[in-house]
C-alpha cells in the first residue's frame, strides 16, 4: 500500500509529470493514482497552468504548461499571505525594544518578551510572542541572529569518556540530604563551585548558587586552592549579610579545594554535603548558572583578564535576567522577598 501523503502543495517535478501524463490522454483520476494525489487536486493544477495558445490560421489551442501552474500558484499565494506582524506600525516599537535588550543586555528572547508582558510595556496588539520572534529570527527579518543569544549557539567539544575511580567523599553525603532541600521547598541552600580560567593555577571564580530563588554571588580568588575558597567565602558572607539565617546548608563536589569546606559546620552552623563524584547534575543551579558565565567569559580564558568591576557586572547580568520559571520574575527579586522574610519574622 502506498504510503499516505503529509503534505500538500505540488512540487516542481509533480507539475512535469502532470504535463506529461495529460498531454499523452491520461484521465484526472489516472494521474492522481499515478502520484498519490487526488483527482480533485490534479483537475485544479490543470486548469492553473492552462493556456491558451494561437496556432497557425489563427486557431486557439489550450495546453497545459507547467509552468504557468507553479506561477499562479506563487502568485495565489502571495495575495493570500499576510504580511508579517514584524512589518506592522504598531509593532515597531517593541521589535526595537527586544532586538536592543538582546543585543545590549545580552537577555534572552523569551525572558525579554515575558517579562514585558508582566510589566504591561507594551499592548497585545504591539507584541509577539517567543516563537514567532524566534522565526522572525530564522528568516532574518530582524536584527539579531542566533549567534548573538545566549545558550541558543553553543560550540560544543567531543566528550571525554572519563571512567570513574574510587574518591572519598569528605564530608557528610548529599545522599543524607533532607527531601525539602532535593525539591528546593525551603530557602537558604547554596551550590558551590569554581569556575577556572585558561590554566588551573589561573585565578578562578568562586561561585555559590541559591537552589530555590537561583541567585548567584561571584567571587574572584587567586587561586584553586583551600585558603583561597575559605577567603572567597567570607567576602561572599560579608556582602550577603544575615548569615545564620539565609546560609543554611551547602552543597560541594569532592573537589580537593573544597575538601575543609565541612569547617564551616562548626564554625558557622552551615551543614555542608558533598555530591558523588563526577555527577555534575546533582547541582544542577550551579551548572546552570556557570553556563551563563561562559557565554560572557569563554572556556580556555585567563581570568586575570577581568576586573572585579567586570565580574560584578556579570553577577548583576545573571541576577536580573528575568526567568519563566518564577512567572519572569529575577533571581535577586526572588531573592529579596525570601530574605524579607527572615527580617520580618
Amino acid at each position: 500500500m502506498k504510503k499516505k501523503r503529509t503534505f500538500k502543495h505540488l512540487s516542481s517535478f509533480e507539475r512535469g509529470r502532470i504535463a506529461e501524463m495529460y498531454e499523452r490522454g491520461s484521465s484526472y483520476y489516472a494521474i492522481g493514482k499515478k502520484l498519490g494525489r487526488s483527482a480533485s487536486t490534479i483537475r485544479a493544477e490543470i486548469q492553473r497552468g492552462t493556456v491558451k495558445q494561437i496556432k497557425k490560421g489563427y486557431k486557439e489551442v489550450e495546453r497545459y504548461f507547467p509552468e504557468a501552474g507553479q506561477y499562479r500558484y506563487e502568485q495565489n499565494r502571495k495575495a493570500c499571505m499576510q504580511p508579517y506582524r514584524c512589518d506592522r506600525k504598531e509593532c515597531k516599537k517593541f521589535i526595537a525594544y527586544v532586538e536592543r535588550e538582546i543585543l545590549e543586555k545580552k537577555q534572552s528572547v523569551d525572558g525579554i518578551i515575558g517579562r514585558a508582558k508582566k510589566l504591561k510595556l507594551f499592548s497585545p496588539e504591539e507584541m509577539v510572542c517567543t516563537t514567532t520572534f524566534y522565526s522572525y529570527i530564522e528568516k532574518q527579518l530582524v536584527h539579531v541572529r542566533n549567534i548573538d543569544l545566549p545558550l541558543r549557539v553553543r560550540y560544543r567539544r567531543k566528550k571525554q569518556v572519563v571512567i570513574p575511580t574510587q574518591k572519598r567523599i569528605f564530608g557528610t553525603s548529599i545522599e543524607k540530604r533532607p527531601e525539602e532541600v532535593n525539591l528546593r521547598a525551603d530557602f537558604g541552600h547554596w551550590e558551590i563551585d569554581l569556575v577556572i580560567g585558561k590554566i588551573e593555577k589561573d585565578e578562578a571564580l568562586l561561585v555559590l548558587t541559591e537552589r530555590k530563588t537561583r541567585k548567584e554571588f561571584i567571587e574572584k580568588i587567586k587561586r584553586k586552592t583551600n585558603e583561597e575558597v575559605r577567603k572567597g567565602l567570607s567576602r561572599i558572607f560579608k556582602r550577603a549579610g544575615h548569615v545564620e539565617s539565609i546560609f543554611q546548608t551547602i552543597t560541594s563536589d569532592n573537589g580537593s579545594e573544597f575538601s575543609r569546606l565541612h569547617e564551616l559546620e562548626k564554625s558557622r552552623s552551615i551543614q555542608v554535603y558533598y555530591a558523588h563524584p563526577y555527577a555534575a547534575y546533582e547541582r544542577g543551579s550551579n551548572e546552570r548558572n556557570n553556563g551563563l558565565i561562559r557565554y560572557r567569559i569563554p572556556k580556555h580564558t585567563s581570568i586575570k583578564r577581568y576586573s572585579k568591576k567586570q565580574i560584578s557586572e556579570i553577577e548583576e547580568w545573571i541576577n536580573k535576567k528575568p526567568r519563566r520559571i518564577f512567572g519572569y520574575l529575577t533571581a535577586d527579586e526572588m531573592f529579596e522577598k525570601e530574605v524579607s522574610r527572615f527580617s520580618s519574622a
